[in-house]
């Protein structure tokens, strides 16, 4: 109640500016009439105005005073020294053209600084400094019944005019109130709950009293109800109730004075109903132009630190994360102390985002450089022929080589001639050859350090290149699904046609660019680029495997080729004598594998060694697994891995079998093409299912363990 109470003893009538200038505030102008309302409509008695012409009297020995001040000040300033305090002695017309071109609000706070600013600011003829302020923001006019000040302090000012919290930001022109939401709670009071807080009260009182439809706790939605300020119906009750008086006093024209109060107040009800909605519309749109206009402030900011840090050497994308920072919210100017505060904030962002920046640019340059070598690589390709184009690397693992790195990596802002391109093939079938005895080297010596070969001295010797032999096993690591499936290759056969990237391609091109960065940089690319590397694995388990397997077909391990153990065991099929039986519909089956599978087969299944056992399986189903394995391989026809040996047309895009039969056909005349001869598998092509799930009937039930087969 006590906010309450404080409220009555503040209030005036609703209509009154009272709440914006309290009475202790009236100031006396020679040109002001004694009876003027604008600034003290609830006041006006004698001895007021004579004891205000008395602070006047005394105030003008002050004036006096203050100017012999005001000299010694000046001669101050003079001295070079910047002071404001000869403002209030300045001529009026002066200081009302310095004002109005201040802000409504920032005028408000200058009428609260000093008494002379008050008396000044408040006079009478000082209306024209509010007015022109209030126009030149478009804002609504003033009421007749409100003061100047008044209405600016409610349009321009954001602090609740009941208890003073701050960044109020709504105001109910339908009560010519800003109020916070403590406040609405306490003070708005519905329609129907009137009569029981005010005696007597009837509809012709409330119909003199403004309205509004948003109660305390309606969270800003307006209602069919109707909601009065408390302090508000007080005032008109006690009003209401002084004309009531007199008219039964029998006051001469009481009555008409009662008449032309109660039309005064409707009018003024129905005005500010007509009026309302404008007035809010108008705060919506000052709001969102305030809201612009610190934006267009804070880029303007944004912009200053930008072409500080330009001055740098940096560019416009090395300091894009500004706009989102927190001096985006800031709107003051950069000062030098400002602006050293920012830049050792934020340089260290600025590099890492042009370090990146570079790194991109750089990045979009070797690609092109690349794309280039890729060119040149389709033509080198169409030189040899197309039974040797599956020893050839991918063109990446080309950019691998020294003189072609060299070229790639030199520095992105110096322009290459084609001419040094072709230089590079010049060199290259020089290049190919020592990539593939490095390549040798290496995996040599990986055998080397798990204690395979003993003697490694007698590598040079062509007819005991352990490369060569069946028994020399590598695992490839790459997860491309082939890999996966049937990761083992035999001897350097399939070494030098297996072309999985290299580690060493992740460690070159992961640093300037790989498959992610060049979508990321909106890159087009001819040529293919895998995401992970890969390694030879060496494993001497595996070894004794295909030894003991080559060791089977008759052939001794420690010399015999992958190619004459294929030759040896083209039409033989095994059995594994570790893996069960298995039934399904009444039939029992078994799993059979050629020589390569079989290995693969004992080397995934570890719980198979060291006594691994296995035997040829009978003509009849090696027949049958390997018609099975030849409606498997037709799935390989579908795939792009084929080219035409009488020419060079697959050289950039290979062929599906199918394609290149109708190739050979129509274009070279050949009705019956034959593999090897008029066309070459190119690429390491295997079925999607590999051999694994071939199985075979058993004709007989056997010995062994028999399980069903999901």
């Amino acid at each position: 109640m006590m906010r309450e109470a404080e409220l009555r003893e503040d209030s005036a009538e609703f209509y009154s500016d009272s709440q914006q200038i309290p009475e202790d505030e009236e100031v006396d102008d020679e040109e002001d009439d004694a009876n003027d309302t604008d600034y003290n409509p609830a006041n006006a008695g004698g001895r007021k105005r004579r004891r205000t012409q008395a602070k006047s009297t005394s105030g003008r020995k002050g004036t006096q005073t203050s100017r012999s001040e005001g000299q010694n000040t000046a001669s101050v300033a003079r001295k070079g020294k910047k002071s404001l305090s000869l403002l209030p002695t300045m001529p009026l017309d002066i200081l009302f053209e310095i004002f109005s071109l201040l802000m409504p609000k920032d005028i408000l706070s200058l009428s609260r600084t000093s008494k002379n600013f008050r008396q000044t600011l408040l006079a009478r003829n000082a209306t024209t400094v509010w007015k022109t302020a209030r126009q030149r923001f478009l804002a609504p006019p003033c009421p007749s019944w409100m003061s100047e000040p008044a209405w600016t302090a409610l349009l321009f000012e954001n602090v609740c005019q009941s208890c003073g919290a701050k960044n109020v930001h709504n105001v109910d022109f339908l009560i010519l109130r800003r109020a916070c939401a403590g406040c609405k709670k306490s003070f708005l009071v519905v329609r129907s709950r009137l009569p029981k807080l005010f005696d007597g009260i009837s509809h012709t009182m409330l119909a003199m009293v403004p309205f509004t439809d948003v109660g305390g706790w309606t969270h800003g939605r307006g209602t069919s109800s109707q909601y009065f300020w408390r302090s508000d119906v007080e005032a008109m009750v006690q009003q209401y109730a002084a004309h009531q008086d007199a008219i039964h006093s029998g006051k001469p024209d009481a009555l008409q004075k009662f008449e032309n109060f109660r039309n005064e107040q409707i009018e003024r009800v129905d005005y500010i109903q007509k009026h309302a909605p404008n007035w809010a519309k108008w705060i919506t749109e000052a709001q969102m132009q305030k809201y612009k206009d610190a934006a267009v402030v804070q880029e303007m900011r944004i912009q200053q630190i930008k072409d500080r840090f330009k001055q740098l050497g940096y560019d416009d994308n090395d300091l894009t994360f500004l706009d989102g920072s927190s001096e985006s919210r800031n709107r003051s100017e950069i000062t030098d102390k400002a602006w050293k505060r920012i830049r050792a904030r934020y340089e260290p962002t600025a590099e890492e985002y042009r370090t990146d920046r570079l790194s991109r640019e750089a990045a979009k340059i070797r690609f092109a450089r690349v794309d280039i070598i890729q060119q040149r690589y389709m033509e080198f390709k169409k030189s040899i022929p197309p039974t040797q184009w599956k020893y050839l690397p991918r063109t990446l693992t080309v950019t691998l080589l020294q003189p072609f790195m060299d070229v790639i990596t030199r520095d992105p802002s110096e322009e290459l001639k084609l001419e040094e391109y072709d230089a590079l093939f010049v060199q290259l079938p020089g290049l190919l050859n020592d990539w593939s005895e490095e390549r040798q080297a290496e995996l040599t010596k990986s055998m080397v350090d798990a204690n395979v070969v003993h003697n490694p001295t007698q590598l040079d010797s062509p007819s005991s290149n352990q490369l060569s032999l069946a028994r020399t096993v590598f695992r490839c690591s790459s997860p491309y699904y082939m890999c996966e499936r049937d990761p083992y290759l035999f001897g350097w056969d399939d070494i030098a046609v297996h072309h999985c990237m290299h580690d060493n391609y992740i460690n070159f091109w992961g640093v300037i660019g790989t498959y992610t960065h060049a979508h990321r940089y909106g890159l087009s690319l001819t040529f293919p680029v895998e995401m992970k590397g890969y390694k030879l694995v060496y494993d001497p388990s595996v070894v004794k495997i295909a030894e003991k397997v080559v060791a089977w077909s008759g052939l001794d391990p420690m010399t015999a080729t992958t190619e004459q153990v294929h030759e040896k065991l083209r039409q033989t099929r095994f059995d594994c004598k570790k893996c069960p039986s298995f039934e399904e519909q009444g039939v029992l089956y078994r799993f059979g594998y050629n020589w390569r599978r079989l290995v693969g087969h004992l080397a995934e299944n570890y719980n198979h060694n060291p006594d691994a056992e296995f035997s040829a399986i009978s003509p009849e189903a090696t027949a049958e697994i390997q018609q099975c394995e030849d409606v498997q391989m037709q799935s390989v026809w579908d795939q792009r891995g084929w080219a035409c040996v009488h020419c060079t047309v697959h050289a950039e895009t290979l062929g599906t079998r199918y394609a290149v039969l109708q190739h050979v056909t129509d274009v070279h005349g050949i009705a019956h093409p034959l593999e090897e001869v008029d066309f070459v598998r190119v690429k390491d092509l295997r079925p999607y299912s590999g051999t694994r799930d071939i199985r075979f009937r058993v004709q007989a039930p056997e010995s062994t363990e028999v399980q069903q087969h999901e």
